[in-house]
């Protein structure tokens, strides 16, 4: 594995936690399944935030509703702010 950042055209293997801005947590993959997904198919508030980070990093980023699902994130309205946190395993392509 190089150590380059993440580029849009790459597939990623990260753990991610959602949290509302009061400090709710709506889901998580930690424990569980690692999310894999090619970054261009992210929605783009995260697509955008996990550019250039390196395998083993750890982000934060507040995904704006405009830059999130236009369904919400489970049981959250479409209209809601949301905080990710990023922890990257691996860069797959």
């Amino acid at each position: 594995q190089d150590s380059r950042g993440v580029v849009l055209e790459d597939e990623v293997r990260f753990h991610y936690t959602i949290w509302l801005p009061d400090g709710t947590r709506v889901e998580s993959t930690v424990g569980g399944v690692p999310h894999e997904r090619e970054v261009i198919l992210l929605i783009p508030g995260v697509a955008e935030g996990i550019l250039g980070m390196r395998p083993e990093g750890r982000r934060k980023l507040v995904v704006r509703p405009e830059l999130g699902p236009p369904n919400g994130y489970g049981s959250t309205a479409a209209a809601t702010t949301v905080v990710f946190e990023i922890q990257l395993i691996t860069i797959l392509t």
